[in-house]
Order: C-alpha cells, then sequence, then structure tokens
C-alpha cells in the first residue's frame, strides 16, 4: 500500500482508485485530498530540483565556456600579434633601408603579402612612407 501512495509513476486518481480496489481501503474526502496534496508535493520537489540542475548546469557550462573561449581567443591574440609584429618589423627594416624592399616583400608573402605595391600600401597603413625608396 506504501508503494503505490509513494509511487510517482501513478496520478493522485489512479493511487486513490489502486487503494479502493486493491486494498479495499475507503478513499473518502479527507484521504483524497491528502493524496492530492502529496503528489502535488512530489511533483513540486520534482520541479524545484530540476529548475536548480538546470541553473547549476547552465552557470557551470556558462563558466566552463567563457573559459575555453579566453583561452582560445587569447591564443589566437598572440599568434597573430606575432605575426602583425614580424610585418612591421619588416616594414620598419625597408623604411630605415637595413633590408631592401625585394627582399623584405619576399619575406612578407609569409604574411599574406601578394607583391610589392601590396606591400607599400600596407606599410603606409601602418604609418611607413617607402614612396622615396
Amino acid at each position: 500500500m506504501l508503494s503505490t501512495l509513494i509511487s510517482n509513476l501513478l496520478s493522485a486518481a489512479e493511487k486513490c482508485q489502486t487503494l479502493e480496489e486493491k486494498y479495499a481501503f475507503p478513499v473518502l474526502g479527507n484521504i483524497s485530498k491528502g493524496v492530492n496534496t502529496m503528489c502535488n508535493l512530489s511533483e513540486g520537489i520534482y520541479e524545484n530540483g530540476l529548475k536548480k540542475g538546470l541553473a547549476e548546469g547552465t552557470a557551470k557550462g556558462l563558466a566552463e565556456g567563457t573559459a575555453k573561449g579566453l583561452a582560445e581567443g587569447t591564443a589566437k591574440g598572440l599568434a597573430e600579434g606575432k605575426l602583425e609584429g614580424r610585418l612591421l618589423m619588416l616594414f620598419e627594416l625597408a623604411h630605415e633601408r637595413q633590408l631592401p624592399i625585394s627582399d623584405a616583400v619576399r619575406k612578407a608573402s609569409e604574411f599574406g603579402i601578394k607583391d610589392e605595391a601590396d606591400f607599400r600600401s600596407r606599410s603606409a597603413l601602418a604609418g611607413y612612407d617607402l614612396s622615396g625608396i
């Protein structure tokens, strides 16, 4: 009888019906209300647990995702910064005439520079005037 009352597979009406039919236990006014209250209480506990679990899972997932995104973004930013720094160094060397433009363009091709015109254009954007060279 107790397993019928605490079952989470049966509705309150099914519990009352089982008590009457299987156990010949008359389910009258207050008992029916009590069974209904007990069913609602267990559903409330379940829903509260579900809400708490979802909130904790969401918070944990967000924290892990943020940490992973930050780590990946930092790594990518450092890599791009290193490449940009190397390219700026080539602009500087060409500007200071410490490296011939043809050599600087050849080395800059690693960074996506297509030709001398592209090298000159990008160096100008970076603040290096190579027009007299």
